[in-house]
């Protein structure tokens, strides 16, 4: 193993992860904000 091949795929695991944690963050966001405008009606 080489150190470009270590490289490119920690750099796709750490992408991946960063938008899997962008998507539950908006997931949450949202949600909120839907149950925010339920509970206000």
């Amino acid at each position: 193993m080489t150190n470009s091949i270590d490289m490119s795929s920690v750099s796709a695991v750490i992408l991946s992860i960063g938008v899997a944690g962008v998507t539950v963050y908006l997931t949450f966001a949202g949600v909120r904000k839907v149950w925010g405008a339920i509970r206000s009606l």
